[in-house]
Protein backbone atom coordinates (compact mmCIF):
# COMPACT_ATOMS: atom_id res chain seq x y z
CA UNK A 1 0.00 0.00 0.00
CA UNK A 2 1.05 3.58 -0.65
CA UNK A 3 -0.37 6.73 -0.73
CA UNK A 4 1.06 10.24 -1.17
CA UNK A 5 0.45 13.74 0.54
CA UNK A 6 1.56 17.06 -0.85
CA UNK A 7 0.43 20.16 -2.02
CA UNK A 8 -2.66 21.01 -4.59
CA UNK A 9 -0.73 21.00 -7.52
CA UNK A 10 -3.33 23.10 -9.75
CA UNK A 11 -3.82 26.06 -6.60
CA UNK A 12 -0.08 26.09 -6.60
CA UNK A 13 0.27 26.58 -10.59
CA UNK A 14 -2.27 29.12 -10.06
CA UNK A 15 -0.67 31.07 -7.91
CA UNK A 16 1.20 33.41 -9.86
CA UNK A 17 3.98 33.63 -12.77
CA UNK A 18 7.60 34.78 -10.81
CA UNK A 19 9.95 33.13 -13.71
CA UNK A 20 10.24 34.67 -17.39
CA UNK A 21 10.81 30.99 -18.50
CA UNK A 22 8.27 28.92 -15.97
CA UNK A 23 4.92 30.42 -16.04
CA UNK A 24 3.76 30.20 -12.35
CA UNK A 25 5.96 29.74 -9.31
CA UNK A 26 5.36 26.54 -7.50
CA UNK A 27 6.97 25.81 -4.71
CA UNK A 28 6.10 22.82 -3.08
CA UNK A 29 6.52 18.57 -3.59
CA UNK A 30 4.96 15.07 -3.06
CA UNK A 31 5.76 12.82 0.63
CA UNK A 32 5.15 9.47 -0.44
CA UNK A 33 4.33 6.19 2.31
CA UNK A 34 4.91 2.98 1.77
CA UNK A 35 3.54 0.00 3.84
CA UNK A 36 5.49 -2.45 2.39
CA UNK A 37 4.38 -5.85 4.29
CA UNK A 38 0.73 -5.08 4.94
CA UNK A 39 -1.15 -7.44 6.82
CA UNK A 40 -4.79 -7.38 4.57
CA UNK A 41 -4.87 -8.96 2.06
CA UNK A 42 -7.44 -8.46 -1.07
CA UNK A 43 -7.78 -10.65 -4.34
CA UNK A 44 -8.13 -10.88 -8.13
CA UNK A 45 -10.59 -12.41 -10.37
CA UNK A 46 -10.98 -13.22 -13.83
CA UNK A 47 -14.26 -11.91 -15.30
CA UNK A 48 -14.23 -14.05 -18.61
CA UNK A 49 -11.37 -16.22 -20.58
CA UNK A 50 -10.40 -13.19 -22.81
CA UNK A 51 -6.92 -12.97 -22.33
CA UNK A 52 -6.85 -9.50 -23.31
CA UNK A 53 -9.34 -9.01 -20.85
CA UNK A 54 -8.64 -7.17 -17.50
CA UNK A 55 -9.22 -9.01 -13.88
CA UNK A 56 -11.46 -7.56 -11.31
CA UNK A 57 -9.36 -6.46 -8.33
CA UNK A 58 -10.13 -5.97 -5.00
CA UNK A 59 -7.80 -4.60 -2.68
CA UNK A 60 -9.00 -4.55 0.67
CA UNK A 61 -6.86 -1.67 2.04
CA UNK A 62 -7.51 -1.46 5.82
CA UNK A 63 -9.24 -4.91 6.41
CA UNK A 64 -6.40 -5.85 9.10
CA UNK A 65 -6.60 -2.44 11.77
CA UNK A 66 -2.93 -2.79 12.29
CA UNK A 67 -2.47 -1.45 8.50
CA UNK A 68 -4.40 1.21 9.28
CA UNK A 69 -2.68 2.31 12.87
CA UNK A 70 0.98 2.36 10.51
CA UNK A 71 -0.62 4.30 7.51
CA UNK A 72 -2.02 6.73 10.49
CA UNK A 73 1.33 6.73 12.61
CA UNK A 74 3.80 7.43 9.31
CA UNK A 75 0.56 10.27 8.04
CA UNK A 76 1.17 11.84 11.69
CA UNK A 77 4.81 12.73 11.15
CA UNK A 78 3.87 14.13 8.07
CA UNK A 79 0.66 15.39 7.90
CA UNK A 80 0.70 16.71 11.42
CA UNK A 81 4.35 18.72 10.67
CA UNK A 82 2.67 20.48 7.86
CA UNK A 83 0.47 24.11 7.94
CA UNK A 84 -3.22 22.93 8.52
CA UNK A 85 -6.00 24.79 8.49
CA UNK A 86 -7.78 25.21 11.87
CA UNK A 87 -10.97 23.71 10.36
CA UNK A 88 -9.74 20.24 9.42
CA UNK A 89 -10.72 17.90 11.16
CA UNK A 90 -9.80 14.98 9.63
CA UNK A 91 -8.50 12.01 11.32
CA UNK A 92 -5.56 10.24 10.32
CA UNK A 93 -7.27 7.11 9.91
CA UNK A 94 -9.84 8.61 7.52
CA UNK A 95 -6.81 10.33 6.27
CA UNK A 96 -5.55 7.15 5.01
CA UNK A 97 -8.62 5.55 3.91
CA UNK A 98 -9.19 9.02 1.85
CA UNK A 99 -5.45 8.66 -0.09
CA UNK A 100 -4.14 5.55 -0.43
CA UNK A 101 -3.34 4.24 -3.77
CA UNK A 102 -1.77 1.52 -5.79
CA UNK A 103 1.20 2.39 -7.54
CA UNK A 104 2.24 -0.02 -10.42
CA UNK A 105 3.68 -2.50 -8.37
CA UNK A 106 1.47 -5.16 -7.53
CA UNK A 107 2.22 -8.03 -5.67
CA UNK A 108 1.12 -11.34 -4.98
CA UNK A 109 -1.84 -12.40 -7.60
CA UNK A 110 -0.07 -15.70 -8.53
CA UNK A 111 0.82 -17.16 -5.34
CA UNK A 112 3.90 -19.41 -5.20
CA UNK A 113 2.53 -23.22 -3.66
CA UNK A 114 -1.05 -22.46 -5.25
CA UNK A 115 -0.29 -21.07 -8.81
CA UNK A 116 3.11 -21.61 -9.20
CA UNK A 117 5.46 -24.33 -7.67
CA UNK A 118 8.98 -22.99 -6.65
CA UNK A 119 10.59 -22.78 -10.03
CA UNK A 120 7.50 -21.01 -10.76
CA UNK A 121 5.98 -23.22 -13.45
CA UNK A 122 2.29 -22.78 -13.29
CA UNK A 123 0.32 -26.16 -11.99
CA UNK A 124 -1.45 -27.69 -13.91
CA UNK A 125 -0.01 -25.95 -17.28
CA UNK A 126 2.97 -27.59 -19.55
CA UNK A 127 5.88 -25.59 -20.62
CA UNK A 128 4.24 -22.30 -18.76
CA UNK A 129 6.07 -20.19 -15.91
CA UNK A 130 5.35 -17.00 -14.07
CA UNK A 131 8.71 -14.96 -13.36
CA UNK A 132 6.72 -11.80 -12.41
CA UNK A 133 5.75 -9.40 -9.27
CA UNK A 134 2.31 -11.58 -9.26
CA UNK A 135 4.82 -14.36 -7.49
CA UNK A 136 5.87 -12.02 -4.35
CA UNK A 137 4.04 -12.50 -1.20
CA UNK A 138 5.11 -9.01 -0.25
CA UNK A 139 6.82 -6.04 -1.60
CA UNK A 140 10.62 -5.88 -1.56
CA UNK A 141 10.46 -2.61 0.19
CA UNK A 142 11.60 -0.67 -2.82
CA UNK A 143 10.68 -0.58 -6.55
CA UNK A 144 10.78 -4.08 -7.41
CA UNK A 145 12.40 -3.54 -11.16
CA UNK A 146 15.85 -4.99 -9.89
CA UNK A 147 14.50 -7.81 -7.56
CA UNK A 148 12.75 -9.06 -10.99
CA UNK A 149 15.40 -9.02 -13.24
CA UNK A 150 17.62 -10.73 -10.81
CA UNK A 151 14.91 -13.02 -10.45
CA UNK A 152 14.13 -13.65 -14.37
CA UNK A 153 18.00 -13.95 -14.67
CA UNK A 154 18.62 -16.55 -12.32
CA UNK A 155 15.57 -18.36 -13.53
CA UNK A 156 17.31 -18.11 -16.99
CA UNK A 157 20.21 -19.79 -16.22
CA UNK A 158 18.30 -22.62 -14.11
CA UNK A 159 16.19 -23.22 -16.86
CA UNK A 160 19.54 -23.27 -18.85
CA UNK A 161 20.86 -25.41 -16.61
CA UNK A 162 18.47 -27.93 -17.06
CA UNK A 163 17.68 -27.13 -12.90
CA UNK A 164 21.23 -26.75 -11.65
CA UNK A 165 21.76 -24.17 -9.19
CA UNK A 166 24.81 -22.02 -11.19
CA UNK A 167 28.18 -21.90 -9.47
CA UNK A 168 29.14 -17.95 -8.20
CA UNK A 169 32.67 -18.96 -9.10
CA UNK A 170 33.39 -19.24 -12.74
CA UNK A 171 29.76 -18.94 -13.89
CA UNK A 172 28.43 -16.30 -16.13
CA UNK A 173 25.33 -15.61 -13.84
CA UNK A 174 27.59 -12.53 -12.97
Amino acid sequence: MESLTGFNLVAALLGGANSPTVPYFFQGGVVGEKLARPLSRGYLRLKNLDPEGNPSVTYNYFTEPEDLRTCALTANLIVNNRARSPLDATSLDQFCKDLVLTFWHFHGGCEVGKVVDNEYRVIGVAGLRVIDGSTFSFSPGTNPQATLMMLGRYMGILIGNDGVEPSLSGSSFY
